[in-house]
């Protein structure tokens, strides 16, 4: 009897079943969605200036978010 993934819920039939053309097709387009939803270079951008919908900012913008912030925090305690 086959089972059910948990991530992309596709069908994993066991060693024992025969293939079934339909269950593969259904398989291979779940995995094509989860493609195309991925995160990709293009999807990321590396400033703090972009207002794009749908991008996401890369990590090391974390840093000079931080940084920003810290020279705020401090410029405030003097």
């Amino acid at each position: 009897m086959a089972t059910i993934s948990s991530n992309l819920q596709m069908t994993l039939p066991e060693s024992f079943d025969k293939v079934d053309v339909d269950i593969l097709s259904d398989n291979f387009q779940k995995i094509d969605d989860f493609a195309g939803e991925a995160i990709t270079k293009e999807k990321v951008a590396n400033n703090l200036t972009t207002t794009e919908e749908g991008k996401a900012l890369d990590a090391r913008q974390g840093k000079v978010l931080y940084d920003n912030i810290q020279f705020v925090l401090d410029m405030m305690n003097e």
